[in-house]
């Protein structure tokens, strides 16, 4: 068994870095057994694992494993329920307060999907946002998320320098009716534009920015805030900065979770925010969980955070409450 394991390894990685050089492959591999010994089942093992690989990324094989049966299986049927999450009022919004780390007060709140499903229950936001993404579906369910946030918003009765923030996958802003759709939805609920951001996923953002400039320029100059999520992440951050009408970025809670004691994650977050305000960008910290990250973003002068440490996502009449305190 270990030999043949061995030579299908070898056999695999010769394949792909020969076909890759003109093609995308990935390769499922499955290994005769008591429970699947006949040709029929090898293939269809085989077809499981290389749709496991396809998941991970381009020129990767896969061994197949009884539990990729449960793995692929949920994943499909994700993808197939989540056409109708909106319909079966599955889906819900929660809010995250952003703290100002100078006022010591809330100055702001992020909306956060979540999907309860029917029979499986809470989804991952990470497993389902993926999907979601990808899909199609992106365009109603991100319609649906403008404006059920912005309904909920519209009763917070907040100071007028407060501000809501909305997750855009990068696909959305391909859709023709997208900006005209956000001005729409501001003059149904008679909102002011300053206090309304959209974070953009900065490690989604397609590489040819300049197909949404045009875009985000005319909401940009509406009053809406652009910030950038994630932060750091992705392969062309500052380039965003330089190219795209950009408010605030919004530092990654991978480089925020050992700041206290990490020095590279000091000297990155330390030259984030330089650079942001030397540019005149807002910057936001995410996931703050402890009193020593505070600290830490004090001595930087990150602007504001937000994380566990203040408050979990919450629900907009517990968001309202929270405020009147």
């Amino acid at each position: 068994f270990v030999g043949a394991y061995k030579k299908l390894i070898l056999l695999s990685e010769e394949i792909t870095q020969d076909i890759l050089k003109s093609y995308e492959i990935n390769i499922g591999l499955a290994i005769s057994s008591k429970e699947n010994k006949t040709p029929f089942d090898l293939l269809k093992n085989a077809k499981t694992a290389a749709q496991l690989a396809v998941k991970t990324k381009k020129g990767t094989y896969q061994f197949f494993h009884s539990d990729h049966q449960d793995s692929i299986f949920r994943s499909l049927q994700l993808e197939t329920d989540i056409a109708f999450a909106i319909a079966k009022n599955e889906l819900y919004l929660q809010y995250q307060p952003q703290i100002s780390l100078k006022e010591k007060k809330i100055v702001g709140a992020e909306a956060l999907l979540r999907w309860k499903h029917t029979t499986l229950g809470e989804i991952n936001p990470t497993e389902f946002m993926r999907i979601v993404e990808k899909s199609d579906y992106i365009f109603d369910i991100g319609f649906w998320i403008l404006e059920t946030a912005l309904s909920e918003f519209k009763k917070w009765e907040t100071p007028s320098t407060f501000q809501i923030s909305i997750n855009v996958a990068p696909k959305q802003l391909s859709c023709r009716s997208f900006v005209e759709n956000i001005f729409l939805l501001i003059k149904k609920y008679n909102l002011n534009p300053t206090t309304i951001a959209i974070e953009l996923i900065e490690n989604e953002m397609i590489l040819d920015i300049s197909d949404y400039y045009e875009k985000l320029d005319l909401i940009s100059k509406s009053g809406i805030q652009i910030l950038i999520d994630d932060f750091g992440t992705g392969y062309a951050s500052f380039n965003y900065l330089k190219t795209l009408p950009v408010n605030g970025v919004k530092i990654d809670k991978s480089f925020i979770k050992d700041l206290p004691t990490n020095k590279v994650d000091q000297l990155i977050v330390k030259a984030s925010i330089e650079i942001a305000h030397a540019l005149k960008l807002k910057v936001i910290a995410e996931g703050v969980e402890n009193q020593a990250q505070i600290l830490a973003l004090e001595k930087l002068y990150c602007d504001e955070a937000q994380g566990y440490f203040f408050s979990k996502p919450m629900s907009s009449e517990k968001l309202i409450a929270l405020l009147k305190q």
